[in-house]
C-alpha cells in the first residue's frame, strides 16, 4: 500500500490483501490523505480482497470526507469486489467509480 500525492489529488494504492494485519496501516495513510485537505481516492486496482476492517476504515473515511463536503471515491473495482460492497449494503455510502 503507498500514497501516490500530487498537487490536487491524494491517491491510496491498495495491493493484495488488505486484512486485519495491514487495517492500521490503511487508516494511517487514510489521516495523512485526510489532513492534506485534497480529494480522496482510493485506488482498488492491485487489492485481492479487502476484509471487514478494511471496509470499517473505508466507511469511517467515506463519513469523515461527506461531513467535509466531500466523498470518498474507490477506482478500479474488481467484479468480486463491487458485488462484496453491494451485499454489505455499502454501495450508497462508498462511492465507486467504476461499479
Amino acid at each position: 500500500m503507498r500514497i501516490v500525492e500530487s498537487r490536487d489529488i491524494c491517491t491510496i494504492d491498495l495491493e493484495g490483501t488488505i486484512a486485519l494485519n495491514v487495517s492500521s496501516e490503511l487508516q494511517a495513510n487514510a489521516l495523512a490523505c485526510l489532513s492534506s485537505g485534497k480529494p480522496l481516492v482510493v485506488s482498488c486496482v492491485n487489492a485481492d480482497r479487502l476484509d471487514s476492517s478494511a471496509l470499517q476504515i473505508l466507511i469511517a473515511l467515506a463519513n469523515e470526507l461527506r461531513k467535509k463536503g466531500s466523498a470518498l471515491r474507490l477506482t478500479g473495482v474488481s467484479d468480486s469486489l463491487a458485488a462484496y460492497i453491494k451485499c454489505a449494503g455499502l454501495l450508497d455510502m462508498l462511492q465507486a467509480a467504476e461499479m
